[in-house]
């Protein structure tokens, strides 16, 4: 016989075990098929709904949501999540642990299966292991109404864990992966750039230094093709006519012409 966790399999809150043994494996749930399902659960921050399995990455680098299905013991009532994060290696209501809570009351209606309650706790560290519980906070459904006053230690259900586990750790602050890539494109394009520029301007420095000698020797002449203008991204330019100084861009194949004295 071998047995190990299988987690929260029917979502009550509550671990499970799985037995294996003669060629068949069978689960046992913890909370003996009795419980609510609650579904404790984390997600991206993205708000693309994407459940993030344990040690997963959150898609952002200082949050991320947490979900969990929540009824009333009294039948009808109004309902909050509470959220305890510590980060890999701190134990739960350790001073450095952040505390969220919802900020407003939720009616459960009368429904048996309750509501789903969704929270983004915030301000936590990029590139951090954590790992976090939930609970249910409880008031009458008459809370909200005028003259009555919140109790400051409301009542509560149990601790859930990500599937029902004490693991180690449960999600990592990073941020989509398509920003790391956008940023890595980004550093290539500015190298790209700075290249690009350096050859312009030695393009456009020999260009004008081409146009000064063939001015000033006022020589009509063949053209040599030089390879160092082979890497000149910049659209060359040829006189057409010495004599009257006239000269056009010609199509950006990179060939600068040199001018020679020899008449050739």
């Amino acid at each position: 016989m071998n047995e190990a966790s299988a987690g929260d399999v029917n979502g009550d809150g509550y671990a499970d075990v799985i037995v294996s043994g003669g060629g068949s494996a069978y689960v046992f749930q913890g909370g003996n098929s009795q419980g609510r399902p609650v579904f404790a659960q984390q997600l991206r921050a993205d708000g693309s709904g994407q459940p993030v399995q344990p040690w997963g990455g959150s898609y952002d680098e200082t949050s991320f949501e947490v979900q969990m299905t929540a009824t009333h013991p009294a039948g009808r009532g109004r309902v909050k999540l509470e959220i305890e994060i510590c980060a890999s290696g701190v134990p739960f209501t350790s001073g450095s642990c952040i505390v969220h809570r919802s900020a407003n009351w939720t009616d459960v209606t009368a429904t048996p299966g309750g509501v789903v309650l969704t929270e983004t706790p915030t301000g936590l560290t990029p590139d951090t292991l954590y790992r976090w519980r939930a609970r249910v906070l409880y008031v009458p459904f008459s809370n909200t109404e005028s003259g009555i006053t919140e109790p400051p230690n409301p009542a509560h259900g149990p601790w859930r864990r990500l599937s029902a586990q004490a693991s180690e750790a449960d999600i990592r602050m990073v941020p989509e992966p398509g920003m790391l890539l956008g940023l890595v494109a980004g550093i290539g394009l500015l190298r790209i750039l700075k290249t690009t520029c350096r050859k312009r301007i030695r393009c456009l420095t020999l260009e004008r230094k081409n146009e000064r000698e063939s001015t000033q020797r006022g020589l009509a002449a063949r053209r040599i093709q030089n390879p160092l203008y082979e890497e000149c991204p910049c659209g060359p330019r040829s006189f057409d006519d010495v004599h009257h100084g006239q000269y056009q861009s010609l199509q950006p194949a990179c060939t600068l012409p040199l001018w020679d004295i020899s008449g050739h």
